[in-house]
C-alpha cells in the first residue's frame, strides 16, 4: 500500500509540475490573469456571495407553480397578467435561479468558499479559485486514470495525461467561472465508480456511484445524460436483479441529490431548467442557437489542440492494436462511449469549446486507461 501511494505521488507530481510550467506560459501569453469578470461571471459571483446555506435552502426563487404561471403568461404575451403576477412574486433581479442562469448549485457552493466583502478582492479570489480548480482537476483525472490502469502508468499514458492537461481546451476552460469544468471532474469520477460497480455489484459500490451521480447532477444539468447512460450500461453488464438495481440506484441518487440541495423541494429547480431548455430548443431554437456553427466549433477545437489530437491518434492506434489482439477489458470502453455520446449530443448547443470539455475528458480517459499495461 505504501509503495502504491508513493508511485501515485511520483506520477502526480511529475504531471502537475509539468502542467504548471505550461499553465504559467499560456496564462501569461493570453493574459488570463485579468481580474475583471465578464457578465456571466458577475451573476455567478453575486449569487455565490449569498453563501452555501442560502443557495441550498433559502427560498429566493419562484416556486415551481409560480414559475409555470409566469411562463404561461409570457408565452401568451399577456402583459396585464404578467404585471399583476409580478406584484405578488419575487423580483427577477433577486431570483437565485436566474442568477445561476438555470444551472445547479455545486459550482456555486465552491465559489462561495472564496467570498469577500470587497468586490475587487472577491473577483481576485474567484480568479484564484479557478487556478486552484485547475490543479484539483488534474489530481482527480490522474487519480481516476491511475486507479483504472492497474495502479501504473506507462509512457504513453503519461503522455496522454500531460498533453490533455496542457491543451488549450483544458487550460482555457479552467481559467474562467463556468459549470462545465465541474461536470468534467465529476464525469470522470462517475466513470470510475460505474466501472467499479459493474465489476463488483456490491451495495457499497452502488452507494459510491450514487454519490458521484448526484455530484454530476449538481454540477450541470447535462449531467442527466451521464445518469441515463449509466442506467443504460446496467443492461449490458448486470444479469441478476437488474430492475431492483436500477430502482435502488435512482432512489439513492435522488436522496443524495435532495440532501445536498434541499431547496429544490420548494423551487423544483431541475424541472424548471429542463422546461426552459425545452422551450429554447423546440420553440426558440432559431434565435437561441442561430450563431452556433457545428463545423466552426469542431474546426476550432482541432486547430487549437493539434498536439492533443496527434497524441490521441497515437493512443487510438495502440488501442486498435489491443482490440486486434483481443487484449482488452470490455467494461473499460464505457468512458469512450459516454464521452463520444455526450460530445455528439452537445455539439448543436455549444456556444464555445468549454461545452465540450466533459465529453473530451471522458474520451481522453478512455484512451488512457485502454492503453494500460496488462497484468502478467
Amino acid at each position: 500500500m505504501a509503495s502504491l501511494k508513493l508511485h501515485f505521488f511520483k506520477n502526480s507530481v511529475l504531471i502537475i509540475l509539468s502542467s504548471f510550467l505550461f499553465f504559467i506560459i499560456i496564462a501569461n501569453q493570453f493574459k488570463y490573469d485579468s481580474i475583471e469578470l465578464n457578465w456571466d461571471e458577475v451573476d455567478y459571483a453575486n449569487v455565490s456571495k449569498e453563501g452555501i446555506f442560502n443557495n441550498a435552502i433559502k427560498k429566493n426563487t419562484l416556486s415551481f407553480l409560480e414559475f409555470l404561471e409566469l411562463s404561461l403568461l409570457k408565452f401568451k404575451d399577456d402583459d396585464k397578467g404578467i404585471k399583476s403576477l409580478s406584484n405578488q412574486i419575487l423580483d427577477e433581479d433577486e431570483d437565485y435561479f436566474l442568477k445561476r442562469h438555470f444551472h445547479p448549485v455545486l459550482p456555486i457552493y465552491y465559489w462561495s468558499l472564496f467570498k469577500k466583502q470587497n468586490n475587487y478582492e472577491y473577483a481576485n479570489a474567484l480568479r484564484f479559485s479557478s487556478k486552484l480548480y485547475y490543479f484539483l482537476s488534474i489530481l482527480i483525472f490522474t487519480f481516476v486514470a491511475f486507479s483504472l490502469s492497474n495502479n501504473s502508468f506507462n509512457i504513453f499514458q503519461k503522455l496522454g495525461c500531460l498533453t490533455f492537461f496542457i491543451s488549450p481546451i483544458f487550460i482555457n476552460s479552467n481559467l474562467s467561472l463556468n459549470f462545465h469544468i465541474f461536470l468534467s471532474s465529476s464525469s470522470v469520477l462517475m466513470c470510475l465508480f460505474t466501472i467499479r460497480f459493474l465489476k463488483n455489484n456490491s451495495s457499497n459500490n452502488l452507494f459510491l456511484l450514487s454519490i458521484m451521480s448526484a455530484l454530476s447532477l449538481l454540477s450541470l444539468e447535462t449531467g442527466v445524460l451521464l445518469f441515463l447512460m449509466t442506467i443504460f450500461s446496467f443492461l449490458f453488464f448486470i444479469d441478476k436483479d437488474l430492475i431492483k438495481t436500477i430502482f435502488k440506484y435512482i432512489l439513492t441518487t435522488a436522496f443524495i441529490f435532495i440532501i445536498l440541495w434541499p431547496g429544490i423541494l420548494f423551487s423544483g429547480a431541475p424541472l424548471k431548467t429542463y422546461l426552459m431548455y425545452a422551450y429554447r430548443i423546440f420553440q426558440n431554437a432559431n434565435q437561441e442557437y442561430s450563431e452556433v456553427s457545428v463545423f466552426q466549433n469542431l474546426y476550432l477545437i482541432i486547430s487549437d489542440n493539434q498536439f492533443l489530437i496527434s497524441v490521441c491518434l497515437i493512443l487510438i492506434i495502440l488501442f486498435l492494436n489491443k482490440i486486434f489482439k483481443k487484449a482488452y477489458d470490455r467494461v473499460l470502453f464505457l468512458p469512450l462511449i459516454f464521452g463520444l455520446s455526450y460530445t455528439f449530443f452537445i455539439v448543436p448547443f455549444s456556444i464555445n469549446s468549454t461545452y465540450f470539455l466533459p465529453g473530451i475528458s471522458m474520451i481522453i480517459l478512455g484512451l488512457v486507461i485502454n492503453n494500460k499495461n496488462e497484468r502478467i
